[in-house]
């Protein structure tokens, strides 16, 4: 009940607080606007109407959460709390940095002589408004600011330090958005300078715009990255999964822009040298966008990549620090096996087209080969880079191939470009066979008509994905098995049970299951131990065993080199396990049966630790979650000066 009633009063309190807040601003301004040069009655009606409602809801609200953290410091750390200070904080912050932004580009643009309506946006506000919502959220801000310092001060456990987290990398985000835009403006403005028909005060409005989101995006990011430097000197900031998605995001969303734009300009290159008539100033022109937008991304994808491999080399698990490498490198992968097969079936079907004379060669012709061409030669070098690699290491022997081919990752990109094929080369056959079911039947074109020689090309190309990828899996399967059988053998297990070894055989099913071949032995105490002559390299015994072990098995635990696997069973009467879950005798056989495994693999088997597919699943549901969280407070922020207006 508590924590329903933190969310209850936190979110009316944060609703309440941007509809004051927000409110206030429309208040002053209008009575500014009042005193000066009058206004409408109805704007100063709305603006005091707002205020009037939604301040006091904010403090019934505010008020009895304040005191409840006060009276109580577990209150105080408590992650609703902290999600509402930080989330109102950055919400502040980022209203105080848009309309800085939105002062410095009206000045620019006053300095060049230009209209205010090039603002890029609150270009119909006028700029006293600006400076009141400024000065509004930035008290606001200060106040959140105070209170969020006297939260740091409590020494219970708190959440605090996990949003924070959170709220760092949001910056980082919002900042270097901040700062690539400011960049594309002012690199659009010079690859506009030779283009004599674009008026004046276009360029120069992009020159103003280019110049506010820089001056204030480069420091802003200058400082927030920094600060996030600065702390991974703590074990869980350099351990954050967070942290990880996040560079994943910005290497990915930078690849993502970068391969288009230079498949673009590629393009507009390839059809000027295929004879394209057209002048130096009307090419910068087209490539304008893709080179203002791809130079950016291209430095983005550069930095944080690299900062990813610094952060991945620094992991000290090996086969978890290889699955992050290998996540990395298979998403880019697919990417480029996309933009591959895409680039490949276009070329084919121009080719086809242009071999038959189905088409006159001309402009549009010439622009869909350039286009063919440019996205190929874009895809194929990202596909080769990545996968090759990715390739050499699967085939590599030993510990570090046995892991790159059982991983999840790799299986999961395998799996996606077979299916891919399977979809292709079925849509591909599926409409061959209805042309010439067609044509048999009398109702369509002949057989060898230029359609037919699209959906060849189109069947080709999935055919070879799906021949080469499912080899690849075969292949793959036939390795990891010869490599892990030699290693289940190598591996026998004992395990201790009670006289009716119900749990021992259960273990042993599992074990057949997870690890063929694994030799599994089994001591029903408090019986003599079995006369095994293989090197016992784990035992597996029930928790309660440790407590009360008969003396034989004590001494022959104490006597025992290799690995004891300690699982939770019913405690004696007494005592109470804590923090470990007890489960059924199938679950618990099964769990027992898959950490065996992993030690016969040669992996680690924590109990605490997070393996390294969760890991991967963890980042990939980060990735969508950082759209989505994107997509929520640019629509936040949208509402917000919608509301403004």
């Amino acid at each position: 009940m508590r924590t329903v009633r933190q969310i209850y009063f936190y979110a009316m309190a944060a609703v309440a607080l941007e509809v004051a807040v927000w409110a206030l601003v429309d208040l002053l301004s209008t009575t500014l606007a009042w005193r000066t040069v009058g206004a409408d009655a109805g704007l100063l009606a709305r603006g005091l109407s707002l205020t009037l409602v939604a301040l006091p809801v904010f403090i019934l609200h505010w008020i009895p959460a304040q005191r409840a953290a006060f009276r109580d410091e577990e209150e105080r750390g408590a992650l609703p709390r902290a999600v509402f200070l930080y989330a109102v904080l950055f919400v502040l912050l980022v209203a105080v940095v848009q309309n800085a932004v939105v002062i410095l580009d009206r000045i620019f643009l006053d300095a060049m002589g230009l209209s205010a309506e090039a603002t890029l946006f609150g270009s119909y506000r006028k700029p006293a408004t600006n400076g009141i919502a400024l000065v509004v959220n930035g008290l606001f801000a200060a106040y959140f600011a105070s209170v969020l310092r006297a939260d740091w001060k409590t020494n219970a456990p708190s959440a605090l330090p996990g949003v924070r987290r959170l709220y760092r990398y949001l910056w980082v985000t919002y900042a270097l958005g901040l700062l690539v835009a400011g960049v594309q403006q002012l690199l659009q403005y010079l690859a506009s300078l030779p283009q004599l028909y674009l008026g004046g005060p276009v360029r120069q409005a992009w020159l103003a715009n280019g110049l506010a989101l820089l001056v204030l995006g480069a420091p802003l990011w200058m400082f927030e990255w920094r600060r996030v430097q600065q702390a991974l000197v703590r074990t869980e900031e350099r351990e954050s999964l967070l942290r990880l998605g996040f560079l994943y995001f910005f290497s990915l969303v930078g690849a993502a822009i970068a391969v288009p734009c230079g498949a673009i300009a590629l393009a507009l290159l390839l059809r000027r040298l295929f004879g394209e008539a057209f002048s130096t100033s009307e090419m910068l022109g087209q490539l304008r966008v893709p080179l203002s937008l791809g130079l950016p991304a291209v430095t983005v994808w550069g930095f944080y990549s690299r900062q990813l491999r610094v952060d991945l080399e620094a992991v000290g698990d090996a086969p978890r620090r290889s699955a992050l490498r290998r996540l990395y490198a298979y998403l880019l992968s697919l990417f480029g096996l996309g933009a591959t097969v895409g680039g490949f079936v276009v070329l084919g079907a121009t080719t086809v087209d242009i071999a038959l004379g189905n088409v006159v060669w001309g402009g549009a012709m010439r622009t869909r080969l350039c286009t063919a061409l440019a996205t190929l030669a874009s895809g194929l070098p990202v596909w080769l880079l990545t996968w090759t690699p990715m390739q050499a290491e699967a085939a590599a022997p030993g510990d570090a191939g046995d892991h790159a081919r059982r991983s999840l990752t790799r299986r999961i990109y395998l799996y996606l470009a077979v299916a891919g094929g399977v979809l292709g080369t079925m849509g591909a056959a599926g409409s061959l066979l209805f042309l010439w079911l067609r044509a048999l039947l009398g109702r369509g074109e002949l057989p060898l008509a230029p359609r037919v020689f699209d959906l060849l090309v189109w069947l080709l190309a999935f055919g070879v994905v799906l021949a080469y990828h499912a080899a690849a899996l075969r292949r793959d399967g036939r390795r990891a098995w010869s490599a892990l059988a030699s290693r289940y053998v190598r591996f026998p297990v004992l395990v201790l049970d009670r006289p009716d070894a119900s749990f021992a055989q259960a273990v042993r099913l599992a074990a057949e299951r997870e690890a063929p071949g694994l030799p599994v032995h089994v001591w029903s105490v408090p019986t003599e131990p079995p006369q095994i002559t293989a090197d016992i390299r784990a035992v597996v015994l029930p928790a309660t065993f440790v407590l009360e072990a008969p003396e034989p098995l004590r001494q022959w635990l104490q006597g025992f080199s290799g690995l004891r696997v300690i699982v939770p069973d019913e405690p004696p009467a007494g005592y109470l396990w804590l923090g470990q879950k007890l489960r059924l005798l199938p679950d618990a056989a099964r769990q027992t049966a898959q950490a065996l495994r992993r030690l016969a693999e040669g992996q680690e088997a924590r109990p605490a630790g997070t393996p390294a597919w969760q890991v991967v699943l963890y980042i990939l549901a980060g990735l969508g979650g950082l759209q989505l969280l994107g997509g929520l407070v640019g629509l936040l922020v949208a509402l917000l000066f919608r509301f403004w207006d």
